[in-house]
């Protein structure tokens, strides 16, 4: 129901499937791997089978009969740029933090409509059963649809993040598909539950700065240069000084989350009393 609720408020009916027909699998493997080189600088990276084998845990299956191919969800196209961008700095496992960094600013790129509509193709064209169709990429409204879907439902934003936290530790839930609350979880995640979160607040916080538009394209050269700048400088400042990185998330959440109003502050302990009072 809330996905239903969420898809209506994007302004696009049915936007999650009518994205899906642009986004082949084998396209967007492609395209997170030229996007390892473009901000990391590692060129032909390619997942180990145990990474691959996580990541299709992480990613439900599409049909797999003769003649079909496979496509994905906008939410999937996070969820794999995601797990790339960890796997795609070869950082030790034990740099969780830096790790982390990493795969929240390759989520920016991949729910960025002008970036999800560059990398997009639609996919009778893409492998080649209708060469002459006039679609191609996804449409900029479409994009925008997706991604503002995202931003709206957080927990279909990033099934494995806010509800796992990382895909190593979904990788040992995702039999049961089911949703535990974050703060239950907290006790048995531990540190990198923590550092996890820290990560996307800063990540988003310093995204938000740059102040791109819909429109504008996130790979050119300024703003990646920038982006590596954000990433190695959050992973220094966090073996020096973890205070700092404590001081960069308070700053974070002021920008990345909406201040309450007073109306909201005022129901709040409406609600409050009365349960006292009860």
């Amino acid at each position: 129901m809330m996905r239903i609720v969420e898809e209506d408020a994007c302004g696009v009916e049915d936007a999650e499937m009518k994205a899906r027909a642009f986004l082949p699998r084998a396209l967007i493997d492609r395209k997170a791997a030229k996007l390892v080189e473009h901000l990391i600088g590692k060129s032909d990276f390619t997942l180990d089978k145990k990474d691959q084998k996580t990541l299709s845990r992480l990613v439900p299956g599409d049909y797999t009969k003769v003649g079909c191919v496979e496509k994905v969800r906008p939410v999937d196209v996070a969820t794999v740029f995601r797990f790339v961008g960890e796997r795609g700095a070869k950082l030790p496992a034990g740099e969780y933090f830096k790790r982390a960094l990493w795969g929240h600013a390759f989520r920016k790129y991949a729910t960025h409509p002008a970036y999800l509509s560059s990398i997009s193709s639609y996919w009778a064209k893409e492998c080649g059963l209708d060469k002459e169709s006039a679609l191609s990429t996804m449409p900029m409204d479409l994009a925008k649809a997706v991604t503002l879907q995202q931003n709206l439902f957080p927990a279909h934003k990033y099934r494995a993040q806010y509800l796992y936290c990382s895909t190593d530790i979904a990788r040992q839930q995702w039999k049961s598909d089911s949703v535990i609350p974050l703060l239950r979880l907290f006790p048995t995640l531990g540190s990198q539950c923590a550092e996890d979160l820290a990560a996307s607040v800063i990540v988003d916080s310093e995204w938000s700065k740059l102040k791109l538009t819909e429109d504008d394209n996130p790979t050119q050269e300024g703003v990646v240069r920038e982006v590596r700048r954000i990433v190695e400088e959050a992973g220094s400042l966090y073996d020096s000084n973890i205070d700092g990185i404590l001081n960069r998330v308070e700053e974070g959440v002021k920008m990345c989350c909406p201040q309450l109003t007073e109306d909201e502050i005022a129901d709040m302990s409406t609600t409050a009393s009365a349960e006292k009072t009860e």
